[in-house]
């Protein structure tokens, strides 16, 4: 049987190191060595996570499952009883008998995932069926239900973030044999009434239930399994070069990649035309608004085997994770703020004009902490880019400076009730660097993320913020002006699907305070 570790903590941190955030217990269960069949392995893993919400009922606290605390916000913490879930790592390809009679769907590029499989094992597991994840972030050491449940961002400008390749979930509601659940949108059916019975549970079909569970921040229930469509793998050719910032900006405005002054010479139509890419994202220096731009520009390709190894090129693209390119000038500066950024206005970006092919999980790596890190990240509309840097840049310079570099992407809607690339193309802004305090010359880092909603707030400009991040969520006002009817429409959601008890059991600070739920419980005693 499963076995689970009680650990008696006093606190917990993110990876990042945005905390200490005080707690009682971390639980850690570990699956069965002596059951061999992996679906009797899984549901023995699923029985031993209702074993412990029937402790947290009975003694009426709360639990939040954690995957690998790579979120720089709040929202993988309970001040009660948290869960680590990496060593539940199961995957399972979907077989043909078990599709619905009515999916659409292609057997053999769906799979189950448990839930602490890491985005680098999965794309492990499916390159060893010649399958590949079809969108990620920046980094694979998130668990994709942690990737998923907070809505990360993907890196394909036609695909959409990685909880657009999920089509089903397997939830565990509370303690009772009814409470496992398995949630699929009832437009687009995925697996038969049998897979989910040969799993323990029973089936729902809601596309507004579905919709509102994949981006569940935690708080629809835990989290057992995903269902994950993949696709032929592919090769991506990435190209890195700095291009004039007029040029840049104007692609990012309209993505008129044909006519556009900057083109790839390998990557032309018959034509001469561009060639729309599979991914474009730039980066600014705030400090040095004369610098063309540091663009990446990615290319979808068929595979072809015997491709050159392109790990020891990709491990030289310091800037693809910003947080080590600003840990790496504060190394050369001893880590002072305003030494850092003096050197901020200078170029700070690697001149590589380097090409690397590679499939997806050779381009976007597992990335490593450095030091106590902060990111922020929020989305507007396509058209309001220039608006939103201006606004953005503006303000991190007269409040700061600020010890943090830009990186701006463009990602698909999706149809996640509160995903934040909530627009038709939604680009997404990010700063990360390194946390500081505040002194005579400069605001805390709290005080530029508030000043930061509330002048977003004041232009009127329609944005939404990344939950994995650090923000003020707290912010009167901020999660109605973001969502407006679609935040009530999540909570109707979870109502429906968890009992009142259930809803406090998987509730937390984090979404008490973003306005997400309510009667979270007090007294975060330590033991």
């Amino acid at each position: 049987m499963a076995t689970t570790k009680t650990n008696y903590i006093q606190s917990w941190d993110t990876i990042h190191q945005n905390g200490p955030f005080p707690s009682q217990i971390m639980y850690e269960t570990t699956l069965a060595k002596n059951i061999p069949n992996k679906i009797q392995r899984y549901n023995d893993a699923s029985t031993e996570i209702q074993r412990l919400l029937t402790i947290c009922v009975q003694q009426q606290v709360g639990f939040r499952a954690m995957g690998s605390g790579w979120s720089l916000s709040s929202i993988a913490h309970h001040h009660e009883r948290m869960h680590n879930n990496a060593a539940m790592n199961i995957h399972l390809p979907v077989q043909s008998n078990q599709l619905h009679p009515s999916s659409n769907f292609q057997s053999d590029n769906l799979f189950l995932f448990q839930t602490g499989t890491t985005l680098k094992e999965v794309s492990k597991h499916l390159t060893n069926y010649g399958k590949a994840i079809k969108a990620s972030g920046t980094n694979s050491g998130q668990t994709l239900v942690g990737a998923v449940s907070t809505g990360v961002h993907g890196s394909a400008i036609d695909v959409g973030s990685i909880q657009d390749c999920i089509v089903g979930i397997h939830l565990i509601t509370g303690p009772n044999p009814t409470d496992q659940v398995y949630l699929e949108r009832q437009s687009e059916p995925a697996l038969s009434d049998s897979f989910a019975a040969s799993i323990n549970s029973r089936v729902i079909r809601s596309d507004a239930m579905f919709n509102a569970a994949v981006v569940g921040l935690g708080s629809f229930g835990f989290v057992m399994g995903l269902v994950l469509e993949a696709e032929d793998i592919y090769l991506l050719k990435r190209y890195v070069r700095k291009i004039k910032r007029a040029d840049a900006l104007e692609l990012a405005t309209t993505f008129n990649f044909a006519k556009s002054n900057f083109k790839i010479p390998a990557e032309l139509e018959n034509n001469g035309d561009g060639k729309r890419p599979y991914h474009y994202k730039f980066y600014v220096n705030p400090y040095n608004d004369q610098e063309d731009l540091v663009t990446e520009i990615i290319y979808k390709h068929p595979y072809q085997p015997n491709y050159p190894d392109p790990r020891p090129e990709a491990e030289k693209f310091l800037f693809n994770e910003l947080p080590t390119l600003i840990a790496s000038i504060a190394a050369k500066h001893k880590g002072l703020i305003p030494a850092i950024i003096n050197a901020m206005k200078g170029n700070i970006f690697p001149e590589l004009d380097k090409d690397t092919t590679g499939t997806i999980s050779q381009l976007f790596g597992d990335g490593a902490a450095q030091g106590k890190v902060f990111a922020w990240a929020f989305a507007v509309r396509q058209e309001d880019t220039v608006l939103a840097l201006e606004l953005f840049t503006s303000l991190v310079k007269r409040l700061g400076p600020v010890p943090g570099a830009i990186g701006i992407r463009f990602v698909k809607a999706s149809r996640a009730t509160l995903a934040f690339t909530q627009f038709p193309v939604s680009c997404v802004i990010e700063m990360d660097g390194l946390q500081w305090k505040g002194n005579a010359n400069m605001k805390t880092m709290q005080e530029v993320e508030t000043a930061l909603v509330k002048e977003l707030i004041a232009s009127g400009m329609a944005f939404s913020w990344h939950w994995g991040k650090n923000a003020d969520w707290g912010y009167a006002g901020l999660l109605d002006y973001m969502y407006k009817n679609k935040a009530e429409d999540w909570k109707e959601q979870r109502r429906q699907l968890l009992t009142p008890v259930m809803q406090k059991v998987f509730s937390n600070r984090f979404t008490e305070t973003a306005g997400l739920t309510e009667n979270v419980l007090p007294a975060p005693v330590i033991v």
